[in-house]
């Protein structure tokens, strides 16, 4: 369905194609992700760390920038962006969408890979997300991803985003259980819960969450007691074994990992850590082109109106394109 020029639908955009995929890394109703809480999902200071970091002619109130958010994390989507601004935002998880997206005006959702997104050259002026390069198999993998990122993005558009980190030194699951009632004893149960995968995870940060319980009995013999010595017991523990039955590879970087894959697409990386407990475990990367020259212009016009009808027009045309390959590749058979 064409995105329409201006409203509060849903302005879904399937850019994916239907029946790809017939269930979510989350539970079809979405039912896991709305249970989590902060630090798993975004606080309310991550998301004014998030437009801090951005370069303040985007956020000013006359600024009309276009924003693309990678996912459609409802607490950056209903952030206090300008009321001029198009925000845009790409997941391939229909369950995700159906569950997440909520509608507002100049806001639209695309269903499609973010190695594949529908959108021109040059489209964005900014660009955020939360844990988004997390949800990826490994950090081999987000190559593909900023090379897309570049080509919908303007030269001075940042990347702005928030993830989960590899602490320095390295954190254990050895360390995290001896250290549960001490260190980590006044952390949130949510925090507790984001260190098992982290820790957990391979030497190269990776790890898938079926593994997760393989890793603990190693160590500890038994899921459910190393689950007791950090807390979580009753529905926190329910909640942790829900998602130990994901099929999802998950990633976990180090700052020095982040450095030498996004400094080959820009010359300013930055880390600024939350003050609640586990911040260091989930920092704001704020990455800058070195062509950012703000000038508190933007291709964006004030009514949001034509970005959206040029859009559309880019869109009908690959499907055009797309509609001629096929018919070429059905006639040469």
């Amino acid at each position: 369905m064409p995105i329409p020029a201006s409203g509060t639908g849903r302005g879904l955009s399937n850019s994916a194609a239907k029946g790809t995929r017939t269930d979510s890394n989350w539970g079809t109703d979405g039912a896991i992700w709305r249970a989590i809480s902060p630090p798993l999902v975004p606080s309310v200071e991550d998301v004014e760390l998030v437009r801090k970091a951005c370069p303040p002619e985007l956020i000013k109130p006359s600024a009309a920038p276009r924003i693309l958010l990678l996912g459609v994390t409802p607490m950056l989507a209903g952030a206090a962006w300008p009321a001029l601004s198009e925000l845009h935002a790409v997941d391939y998880d229909e369950v995700m969408i159906d569950t997440l997206w909520q509608p507002r005006e100049h806001a639209y959702c695309h269903c499609a890979r973010w190695q594949e997104m529908p959108f021109p050259d040059g489209f964005f002026d900014l660009v955020i997300g939360d844990c988004s390069f997390n949800a990826l198999p490994a950090t081999a993998d987000y190559a593909e991803v900023l090379r897309e990122i570049a080509r919908v993005s303007r030269p001075s558009a940042p990347l702005i985003c928030r993830f989960f980190m590899q602490s320095q030194p390295r954190l254990s699951l050895g360390e995290l259980a001896r250290e549960a009632a001490g260190r980590f004893g006044e952390y949130s149960s949510a925090a507790r819960r984001l260190l098992i995968p982290i820790a957990a995870s391979e030497d190269d940060g990776t790890i898938h969450w079926t593994d997760i319980p393989h890793r603990i009995c190693e160590q500890f013999g038994d899921v459910a007691a190393f689950l007791a010595v950090l807390g979580q017991e009753g529905e926190d523990k329910a909640r942790a074994l829900r998602t130990y039955e994901l099929d999802q590879w998950l990633n976990y970087p180090s700052p020095e990992r982040i450095r030498e894959i996004f400094g080959q697409y820009y010359s300013e990386i930055g880390f600024n850590y939350p003050d609640y407990d586990c911040g260091q475990f989930c920092p704001i990367v704020r990455c800058l082109p070195s062509s950012a020259e703000f000038t508190g212009t933007s291709a964006c016009t004030a009514s949001g109106r034509e970005p959206s009808l040029r859009l559309r027009r880019y869109q009908a045309a690959s499907r055009a394109r797309k509609a001629l390959r096929l018919g070429v590749r059905s006639e040469s058979r």
